[in-house]
């Protein structure tokens, strides 16, 4: 069995425990085994930054100390997490300033940051470890050409990201491993406001629109995403949006871990489908 070290981060410990739970449960049928780093903290997201630069720095970087006492990559599912983590080990080697402000703090700690782990996004991780050949033999129940696009999002692929920032491409090969019908999709690597939702929500309404009208008009039935962040935005908002911009129609926005869970034989319960505020059902009744 393959060991990793994780990083949830605080969504999903809360308002994405359906994501957790389908993380968690198709690593376990991969036989991939996550032990979550002890006492962790808020990685601070895209809000701290905007508040204090230093702190920035230490919330994500106290993660990667934590995760350097023990063995094995950092996955993050993520991106925001992924983003600040993924950053913060890039100031430390870039900004002296950033590294000897991290150090000072750490020194009053007890922490160090010696041997910092590499630091991979969960998509990142099956797409290169596991690979799309070892996906496909899992599949029991096929998705039999679901129409779906794939939202990777902004932070997942830039500035630090793995895959191509404008035309990500593994989300969509993964999709069609599971049997998926991928639609071509602009918006795949557009921001969906993140944060802006609570403190400029006029712009982030627009934004999310932009994305789920072409959603709408390319025929897609569900929305397929790799962060609680966007799944939150796109599913959340759905009936404002709609009566905003006098919109027909409600999709469906649910994980990548859920579809292969289904894929893989699981069920919905047991993947947190039924949390969606959006309801799936319809466009899963094709695979029963």
């Amino acid at each position: 069995m393959i060991a990793y070290q994780y990083y949830p981060g605080c969504s999903l410990h809360a308002s994405a425990r359906d994501y957790d739970e389908s993380v968690k449960g198709v690593l376990g049928c991969l036989e991939i085994k996550l032990e979550e780093v002890p006492d962790w903290n808020c990685c601070g997201a895209t809000i701290t930054p905007s508040l204090n630069q230093l702190q920035a720095q230490i919330l994500p970087a106290r993660n990667l100390a934590l995760a350097a006492e023990n063995k094995g990559d950092l996955i993050v599912p993520c991106n925001a997490c992924y983003m600040s983590l993924k950053k913060v080990q890039h100031n430390m080697v870039k900004y002296k300033e950033i590294r000897e402000g991290v150090i000072d703090i750490f020194s009053q700690t007890g922490l160090s940051l010696t041997g910092m782990p590499k630091v991979r996004h969960l998509l990142e991780m099956i797409m290169e470890d596991i690979g799309l050949a070892k996906v496909k033999e899992m599949v029991t129940k096929t998705l039999k050409d679901i129409k779906i696009v794939s939202y990777s999002g902004c932070q997942l692929v830039r500035p630090l990201g793995f895959d191509d920032p404008e035309d990500p491409q593994a989300l969509d090969q993964l999709m069609e491993a599971l049997g998926a019908k991928v639609l071509p999709f602009s918006q795949k690597s557009h921001c969906c406001g993140s944060s802006l939702i609570t403190t400029q929500p006029e712009l982030a309404f627009k934004m999310v629109d932009s994305i789920l009208e072409e959603a709408r008009k390319v025929g897609a039935e569900m929305v397929v995403v790799t962060c609680p962040m966007c799944q939150l935005n796109l599913d959340a908002y759905q009936g404002q949006i709609n009566n905003k911009f006098n919109r027909t129609g409600e999709l469906p926005i649910i994980y990548f871990t859920q579809l292969m869970g289904l894929a893989m034989g699981m069920s919905k319960s047991q993947l947190g489908i039924q949390r969606g505020i959006v309801s799936s059902n319809k466009a899963l009744e094709k695979i029963g």
